[in-house]
């Protein structure tokens, strides 16, 4: 995800780290959204859709929680749809599932 947002500068992120633990990836960094720029984390997980991989936000920090909601639910869209990556669009393969573990996520799948 971070090599993918630095390719594309026109995403609102910047400073972008993600850290692999036990079922999560935690993702922090700063982003622009309207005329705020906000630092964050998030805990995120792997659910996989259709064969296809998706980020799902578990929980999100957004400066101690002193931003108007709207501005969280529009970062959490924006991190959800960013990582939806087209990494694996043109492999013969379907995803069956994405286990994250500490410093890797394991992908289970089938070539199609």
């Amino acid at each position: 995800m971070v090599a993918y947002l630095a390719a594309n500068p026109d995403l609102a992120f910047n400073d972008v780290d993600v850290s692999l633990q036990q079922g999560q990836a935690i993702i922090t960094g700063r982003a622009r959204i309207l005329a705020f720029s906000v630092d964050f984390r998030a805990a995120t997980t792997i659910i996989v859709i259709n064969g296809r991989p998706r980020l799902k936000v578990l929980s999100l920090d957004v400066l101690g929680g002193l931003v108007p909601g709207f501005v969280k639910e529009q970062l959490i869209q924006m991190i959800e749809q960013s990582a939806d990556l087209p990494l694996l669009a043109d492999q013969p393969v379907t995803i069956s599932d994405v286990k994250i573990e500490p410093g890797q996520a394991v992908v289970v799948g089938n070539l199609i």
